[in-house]
């Protein structure tokens, strides 16, 4: 008996909550706060900074307020420790003479009016303030810098989300722990400070936090399993595509290896670099060039799709559609520079601008360019389907069509995950895994189907010029106005985004209306020979035995030279008479292909 369905959902269900619960486990990490004119004692949130596990520690110290001036410019406070001063124990009934720790307080206000982001700079001239303060001003050994965070204390605050911080691990002091308070707490805690008349005691304990609680959580590792899981199967294949490329056509520098070679640093750089995680700036500018890398090549396999539907059906307002490819790509330039400009000097102007392109900007610009690729798709496959033409190119229409179908829920999705960004989210413990999967999920997506076009455009070359392909190939309807006979040699490229085959020139020759031609079949060895027509080195027929006046022509099969011969279908069929003249209609310019300078004298 097969097993309910809903049984299984259930535990599932169950197995999700569980996580979940154990997301919103709040940490109880206590700063005890003893004020010295009410003599009380109070209990606050503080975090450790995400992702810098301290040691478990229990310090008991005075809190020393330091002020910041304008280009964040730290100073030393200007009172000096002198535990004499002290006539009787604080108000807790500490000795000023056991303290033996400092707490420096340093909080996000005064960042306000100048034009610090983050405590990168204040962090930088850290160590000096506190061998400044120990060594002259005679202090207890800092111990904890207590920094107060964006978001309040009854949020989850002290996310790298909005606690934006590039060199954290390169500035922090020796020796000197680091606790996030919330905004409205800290605040209130400097100014307290800065006008008690005696120093207020504060007990920090050690705790991790949520954040960092997430970070050890069943839910991060699966997501590390997942990228790899998701990514490395497409990073393989890409791989293997790129060296069977290169083997099989002996070619270093073509457009189609440029694609694949974009798509390979793109899915390094979303394994190596995932969001979620705090990078210096070389790391964070790696990852956006990897990300344009791959965006612009996807950008690239959607115009040319464009280019088919502009050669094959001339719908109204194509140029639109090309402009929401060239403008989401502006756009993913532009957000990549401003990321990379804010992780190396983070400023109010950078960060603005890109919450602005993030959360306002980008996602109506991806959704717009999905359904209206997704329009045009289903009116191009209706016009391919109602017309006689191009007969054998409408499966490999189809199939690129519906390619484009499955990238309208990839831009979707990484809409919404960038409209995630914005820091209304970032104390949102959930948002982080689910924008992680999304981005991982999409990017993977988004390079499987890249290579699926290149697949589809290698088994059929002329689907991305469809113009090019012999009109018996393309069916009898419309454009099948005139035979050729093509032939390639591959000096040039095509006029289009993504050339069919690796630099290909092409020639026509325009057949007299007495004479029928069947095209030569389509050759993709880019080995850069020209073909040369040759006759039979003997005809099938007498040579004193006279034609017919009409004739018709079949290509011989291509010999081991290299080489294709034209040959009479038999001695009983009609052939050209001399009269016969053969006009060239280079496409290109070609140097190596030899004219014959009649072909009746062969029949």
């Amino acid at each position: 008996m097969a097993r309910p369905v809903h049984g299984g959902l259930r535990r599932v269900l169950g197995l999700l909550l569980v996580l979940l619960l154990s997301l919103a486990h709040s940490s109880q990490a206590w700063l005890y706060l003893t004020n010295s004119t009410t003599n009380e004692t109070t209990l606050h949130r503080s975090f450790d900074y995400e992702g810098d596990i301290a040691e478990p520690y229990d310090i008991t110290g005075v809190i020393v307020p330091i002020p910041v001036g304008s280009d964040c410019a730290i100073s030393v406070p200007a009172r000096e420790w002198d535990p004499s001063q002290f006539d009787q124990p604080f108000v807790n009934g500490t000795d000023p003479n056991t303290i033996n720790s400092t707490l420096l307080l340093i909080t996000r206000w005064p960042l306000e009016g100048v034009e610090c982001i983050n405590y990168g700079p204040i962090m930088h001239e850290m160590s000096d303030i506190i061998r400044t303060l120990e060594t002259d001003k005679g202090y207890p050994p800092v111990r904890v810098l207590l920094f107060t965070a964006v978001a309040d204390e009854a949020t989850n605050f002290g996310s790298i989300n909005n606690e934006y911080y590039t060199s954290y691990y390169d500035d922090k002091p020796a020796n000197v722990n680091v606790a996030y308070v919330g905004n409205d707490f800290g605040t209130l805690l400097h100014t307290e400070a800065m006008n008690a008349t005696v120093p207020i005691l504060a007990q920090v304990i050690q705790d991790m936090g949520v954040w960092n609680e997430f970070r050890q959580s069943g839910i991060q590792v699966a997501m590390k399993v997942l990228n790899y899981l998701i990514n490395v199967p497409v990073l393989a294949f890409a791989v293997y595509y790129t060296a069977r490329w290169i083997y099989r056509y002996r070619i270093w520098w073509d457009r189609r290896l440029l694609i694949l070679l974009a798509i390979v640093f793109f899915l390094i750089g979303t394994m190596l670099t995932p969001l979620g995680t705090m990078y210096g700036p070389e790391k964070i500018i790696t990852r956006y060039v990897c990300w344009t890398m791959g965006f612009g090549s996807y950008a690239w396999v959607l115009l040319s799709w464009s280019n088919i539907i502009r050669k094959i059906q001339r719908p109204r307002f194509w140029w639109f559609l090309i402009g929401l490819v060239y403008l989401e790509f502006a756009l993913f330039i532009v957000h990549a520079i401003l990321n990379c400009a804010y992780s190396v000097h983070a400023t109010h102007g950078t960060q603005n601008a890109s919450t602005l392109l993030n959360t306002v900007i980008l996602p109506p610009v991806l959704v717009l360019k999905g359904i209206v690729f997704c329009i045009y798709g289903i009116l191009f496959l209706r016009f391919i389907r109602k017309h006689s033409g191009y007969d054998k190119l409408r499966p490999t229409f189809r199939k690129l069509t519906h390619l484009t179908y499955a990238t309208l829920l990839g831009f979707i999705f990484f809409a919404v995950c960038s409209s995630l960004s914005n820091p209304y989210f970032d104390t949102i413990i959930w948002i982080t895994p689910f924008r992680n999967i999304g981005c991982t999920v999409t990017s993977a997506s988004l390079s499987a189907i890249i290579m699926v076009v290149l697949r589809v455009h290698e088994a059929q070359p002329h689907a991305v010029n469809p113009p090019s392909m012999p009109s018996q190939d393309r069916g009898t309807g419309t454009g099948a106005s005139r035979t050729l006979v093509t032939t390639s040699s591959h000096v040039d490229d095509y006029d289009k985004p993504m050339s069919p085959l690796p630099t290909e020139k092409k020639f026509s020759y325009e057949a007299p209306p007495t004479a029928t031609f069947q095209p030569l079949p389509y050759d993709s060895r880019p080995s850069g020979e020209a073909y040369r027509m040759e006759p039979m080195p003997s005809p099938s027929f007498p040579l004193s035995q006279t034609p017919p006046n009409t004739g018709s022509l079949r290509p011989y099969t291509r010999p081991t030279d290299r080489t294709i011969s034209l040959r009479p279908l038999s001695t009983h069929d009609p052939v050209i008479p001399d009269t016969s003249v053969w006009s060239h209609s280079p496409l290109g310019s070609p140097t190596d292909i030899e004219k014959p300078s009649s072909v009746s004298k062969y029949l």
